[in-house]
């Protein structure tokens, strides 16, 4: 599966356009694509459809959601107009609920959070998951780990946000990483209360601040996930 975030398409024109990262992304043949929030950075709102058409174009399922600087924090709330992009991109925006689906052959739950600095995040879906399968939780900002309730069990969260601090100055760049978890980019075996947890988090592909990644390229994360067997087709939502 392919995992980006960050584009931050908006401010910056040079920042990498959607079009190129869905052609890189359906050059591997992945089974799903997962993007991670903060599509955007301050764009006129009028030029979202445009921006982000080519979302529609993913030969794999797409499951998204928004990020901080989607909702508000800061700049204006774009909430409206990017969930109409993604809608009429056929992605599915797992935000505070579980979706019980299919990818490559594998009954899965692809759950989601919605941003965690508006502070509307809600886990009560949990008390429907069905027991033995695979739950990825998808969210932007990998802090969502330290508030995840402890008795809800996910296999893998997926993230985005720290751009792997964007201009990776050995000795400073982590002072500017914003998350308060021991988050930074890749895999991390996070030891919360309720015991080891998989947080990946993806570097990204665009920019804020400056104008610039220093050592930290753009990336688009291909991950293979080894998922058990199940015997049950998942129910149509």
């Amino acid at each position: 599966m392919a995992l980006f975030g960050d584009p931050h398409i908006g401010m910056f024109p040079h920042a990498i356009p959607i079009g190129r990262i869905v052609d890189r992304i359906n050059a591997e043949s992945v089974d799903a694509v997962f993007l991670a929030g903060d599509l955007s950075y301050h764009p006129e709102a009028d030029d979202i459809p445009e921006h982000f058409a080519a979302l529609g174009r993913l030969e794999a399922p797409l499951f998204a959601v928004l990020g901080n600087h989607d909702v508000g924090f800061p700049g204006t709330d774009l909430t409206e107009p990017l969930m109409r992009a993604l809608q009429s991109a056929g992605a599915r925006v797992p935000h505070n609920r579980a979706l019980n689906t299919e990818i490559g052959g594998h009954r899965v739950i692809v759950a989601g959070a919605s941003d965690l600095w508006e502070r509307r995040q809600d886990f009560s879906f949990q008390a429907s998951l069905p027991e033995g399968v695979p739950v990825i939780l998808l969210t932007h900002n990998p802090d969502t780990a330290l508030s995840v309730p402890e008795t809800f069990r996910y296999d893998l969260m997926l993230a985005g946000h720290t751009h792997g601090g964007q201009v990776r100055l050995p000795g400073f760049y982590k002072r500017f990483i914003p998350v308060r978890g021991p988050f930074d980019r890749e895999l991390h075996h996070f030891q919360s209360p309720a015991g080891e947890r998989l947080v990946y988090v993806t570097t990204g592909t665009g920019m804020v601040g400056v104008p610039m990644r220093f050592l930290m390229p753009p990336r688009i994360d291909i991950l293979t996930v080894h998922l058990p067997e199940t015997d049950k087709t998942p129910p149509a939502d």
